[in-house]
């Protein structure tokens, strides 16, 4: 077995109660600060729709077709773990016009860091001479595991704050949907509306 599955097998036994551990802390956290989360990203929301409203009135922006929320890798390696929300015309990357903001969901990412400095702790008893480089990649993976709650909460929450932030007075396509990925790779569609409500 070569160092690299021995620090995967220490991260799987380390880290896998650890994150069972904290995705129940950050719904206990959403649970208790939900009204100042869910304010925090609908003010966000309601600027970026504000922002597209007045591209749209001076022709910059074609009818949306997608909204983008993309985790972003640069924000694993900086520890700032935020998300990009992105909306984009039938042309998707290639839309000419940038309108998007950046959302950090801290309560969700709260025990990374503890949790990785014990894990670097733990396994420097076990393996010598660990390397940052090393952890980094066990950090992705672990970071990668909250991406799928964070998933899962944009799901449930999304639909009410872009109905209640104006999008259907912007001008859409007749579909409009909403997907949540890792920045310009595979996404999966979390939400869409058609006719001026969400299904």
């Amino acid at each position: 077995m070569d160092r690299r599955e021995l620090l995967q097998q220490a991260a799987q036994r380390y880290l896998a109660p650890c994150y069972e551990d904290a995705v129940n802390q950050a719904v206990a956290a959403f649970a208790e600060e939900r009204g100042q989360i869910l304010d925090n990203l609908s003010h966000k929301m309601s600027g970026l729709v504000e922002t597209v409203r007045c591209q749209q009135e001076r022709g910059e922006k074609k009818a949306l077709r997608y909204l983008m929320v993309s985790s972003l890798l640069s924000s694993a390696v900086t520890r700032s773990y935020e998300y990009e929300f992105a909306f984009y015309d039938s042309e998707l990357y290639l839309d000419p016009t940038e309108s998007c903001f950046y959302w950090s969901p801290e309560f969700l990412f709260r025990r990374v860091e503890p949790d990785m400095a014990r894990f670097a702790e733990q396994v420097g008893r076990e393996l010598a001479r660990v390397r940052a480089f090393e952890l980094e990649e066990i950090r992705r993976m672990y970071v990668n595991g909250f991406h799928l709650a964070a998933g899962l909460l944009l799901q449930a929450v999304l639909p009410g704050i872009l109905e209640q932030s104006g999008l259907f007075s912007l001008a859409l396509e007749p579909e409009f949907s909403v997907h949540f990925g890792a920045y310009m790779e595979q996404f999966v569609e979390i939400a869409a509306a058609k006719g001026g409500r969400f299904r």
